[in-house]
């Protein structure tokens, strides 16, 4: 006796109860045995493992295309900020014109005008470093940046004729001077 095929909207609605029972702990045989039961239809333990790998592979898709919209926009956000950053340190920069007013006196109202180039607020420039700084976490950039600048700085620092000392492993040298990293 053949089984009877499902019709594609049974098959979406089958796969709806898979995922239910299987995320609440229910291992293939007895999901095939509820969702028997319920639709009274023969179902087995293999359509239920071909099923959930059907539905495994779209919560995959699922997840890695939202991950990619939240990385996306929170590079989006990152981007905005660090131009708002940039434009409010050149703002910042700019020359700066201060009139003062003064009422009375033997000669009447005066009026002062000062004129001065402002070097810029740095506040902004760390908006900017913090913006840099968060993209490249974000896109996985610093982990690569930090191990060479460690590996730079090691190597400066023995060509400067220091040694290196790891805590973990006790080597000397009595030529050498010592430097501890931690």
């Amino acid at each position: 006796m053949t089984a009877k095929k499902r019709h594609p909207d049974e098959v979406r609605r089958d796969r709806e109860l898979v995922a239910k029972l299987y995320m609440q702990g229910r291992n293939q045989f007895e999901i095939a045995e509820t969702i028997g039961k319920q639709y009274d239809f023969t179902i087995t333990q293999q359509q239920i493992s071909s099923d959930l790998k059907v539905i495994r592979d779209r919560w995959l898709e699922s997840s890695v295309r939202d991950f990619d919209t939240a990385k996306a926009e929170q590079l989006a956000k990152i981007d905005h900020m660090e131009s708002e950053a940039w434009q409010s340190w050149e703002k910042s920069k700019e020359i700066s014109k201060t009139v003062t007013q003064k009422r009375g006196g033997a000669s009447g109202n005066e009026t002062t005008t000062k004129i001065e180039t402002l070097s810029g607020n740095p506040q902004f420039l760390n908006i900017v470093d913090r913006c840099i700084e968060r993209r490249c976490r974000l896109l996985g950039l610093d982990a690569e940046l930090r191990y060479a600048d460690v590996n730079l700085a090691i190597a400066a620092v023995v060509r400067a004729g220091y040694e290196v000392r790891n805590p973990a492993i006790d080597v000397q040298s009595s030529t050498l001077t010592a430097i501890d990293l931690n």
